[in-house]
């Protein structure tokens, strides 16, 4: 990685047979031949993004692949399966139902655990864009331009446990909209445009630990809204619209019997 590669030869990597993982991103690759990757069987990562070339079709089955990361529109077409994707620098702009099976024909995602979608000018995203993903954890739509979310969109995502919505434009959550997500263990709302918040918004989320609301328009802090946060740790209310006595009212942060860090 981080060299200037313009091509590499199919041979290459021919009597590598025990290698797991190949890092060619931010190099100037334009052309690398279909074969290059045959005689890896046990290969588990590959990154490419950040170079000349799409490489549409070069990945293709491999028994123990499970990180591929690519941007700029290029595919992990043929990949039997696959755990993480790191699609960011895309521009989906609205995340339809079976967008991934579009985006990336022929790449089994039913074991994804990991997906980056940050910074893929995404401004909509449809209640039906994540079903399926019964074994996805981590969810990343920072530094996109999303601005309402409905409250199905993260439905049956029981696994999920880091959820990252910083720098979008959304104003007002709904009050179910995490009332599903019974694992999650870190939510990042920072630097949005949320005055409000409903008083069963994080409802069930019991194994939260890390909640971020910095950078917001908040005014107000209502009594018993973190009530249900048992086992939060971090909380994060800076940079906020708030004024001690007039708009944090009394019994706020009851209920976080194990808050360790609170700004």
């Amino acid at each position: 990685a981080n060299n200037e590669l313009e091509i590499i030869d199919s041979k290459a990597f021919n009597r590598s047979n025990s290698l797991e993982i190949i890092w060619l991103n931010n190099n100037k690759l334009f052309y690398i031949e279909d074969s290059t990757f045959n005689e890896l069987p046990k290969l588990q990562s590959i990154k490419l993004f950040n170079n000349l070339s799409k490489f549409v079709d070069l990945v293709h089955d491999y028994e123990y692949l499970d990180e591929i990361e690519l941007q700029h529109e290029k595919r992990p077409d043929g990949v039997e399966k696959t755990d993480k994707l790191d699609v960011f620098l895309n521009q989906f702009r609205i995340l339809n139902q079976n967008f991934l099976k579009k985006k990336f024909p022929g790449c089994d995602i039913s074991n994804l655990t990991h997906l980056n979608l940050k910074n893929s000018k995404i401004t909509s995203i449809s209640p039906q864009a994540f079903e399926n993903l019964f074994s996805i954890k981590e969810i990343w739509l920072d530094f996109n331009r999303i601005s309402f979310i409905s409250n199905e969109t993260f439905r049956n995502l029981e696994n999920l446990v880091d959820l990252d919505l910083a720098s979008n434009k959304i104003e007002k959550i709904d009050p179910l909209l995490f009332s599903g997500l019974i694992n999650l263990n870190k939510l990042s709302l920072k630097k949005n445009l949320i005055e409000n918040l409903d008083g069963e918004i994080f409802f069930n989320l019991h194994k939260l630990k890390t909640l971020d609301l910095s950078e917001n328009k908040l005014k107000t802090i209502k009594s018993g809204i973190f009530n249900q946060l048992k086992n939060l740790e971090t909380l994060n209310l800076s940079s906020n619209k708030l004024c001690v006595n007039t708009q944090i009212e009394d019994g706020a942060f009851k209920g976080l019997s194990n808050i360790k860090n609170l700004d």
